[in-house]
């Protein structure tokens, strides 16, 4: 008889231990549960913010590129400019140009 109370406590000390255990595990598996939601939550977050950093950085880029396109527009036509000038100060075939170089080398 003494056996059989015996046997009796250690199963609902076990039982006590079982239940313990499975609160426990009922805790951790919800608090995985949340930190999946969060997991989720920042992970969408950070892909809003990346496409609003791809979308700024592309703009960047595009208005440097109109920027400097129009900058490399000003300066050829200022070169065309200058070209005609220049060729309407200098004759045909450079002959004033050679003789300018030939008084030029004489001189050193």
């Amino acid at each position: 008889r003494i056996q059989l109370e015996q046997v009796k406590q250690s199963c609902l000390l076990l039982n006590h231990r079982v239940e313990g255990s499975e609160t426990v595990l009922t805790k951790q598996k919800e608090t995985i549960v949340e930190l999946k939601k969060q997991l989720k939550t920042q992970e969408l977050r950070h892909s809003k913010e990346l496409r609003a950093l791809n979308e700024a950085h592309t703009q960047v880029l595009k208005n440097f590129v109109q920027k400097h396109s129009a900058q490399v527009s000003g300066l050829e036509s200022k070169i065309r400019s200058l070209s005609k000038i220049l060729r309407s100060l200098v004759p045909e075939g450079g002959a004033s140009g050679e003789k300018q170089e030939d008084a030029e080398s004489g001189e050193g």
